[in-house]
């Protein structure tokens, strides 16, 4: 068994396709215990390995059912369930260079100038192939 750090089983977690970097981030969801998370992590392509990014800033609390999009090197995450019956429609953006956290001001357009192309995913059920996240099929689609 492997020793490599590897997020926990989950659901209700959202992943986004960082080109840039050839990696993929996933932020929270729910885990077996149906606790809400608010951990970040990376997969490397190339490497085919994760790693849990550090945090900073105004880190958000965790959540379920939210959405993750990618817009100029910025993670943006909207929404989500806190716990039953408490459901979010606030907006954080992560700053992947700063790894930091930050809630965005309704005025600011700083972040809203035109970026690249990105592709984001709901991870309904993490993993769907094996007992483990860290094992990931080649021939699974994303």
């Amino acid at each position: 068994m492997s020793s490599e750090p590897r997020p926990c089983r989950r659901s209700a977690a959202q992943i986004v396709f960082y080109a840039a970097e050839s990696c993929l981030y996933l932020f929270g969801g729910q885990d077996e215990n149906n606790d809400t998370l608010n951990d970040l992590w990376m997969f490397c392509l190339t490497k085919r390995r994760w790693s849990e990014v550090e945090q900073r800033g105004q880190i958000p609390p965790g959540r379920s059912g939210h959405t993750l999009n990618l817009h100029n090197n910025h993670l943006l995450l909207f929404g989500g369930i806190l716990e039953v019956t408490k459901e979010s429609n606030s907006l954080y953006v992560f700053d992947i260079f700063a790894q930091s956290w930050f809630t965005q001001k309704s005025s600011s357009t700083d972040l809203l100038a035109p970026g690249g192309d990105q592709i984001s995913a709901s991870a309904a059920n993490i993993p769907s192939q094996r007992d483990s996240v860290g094992d990931i099929n080649p021939s699974m689609s994303i």
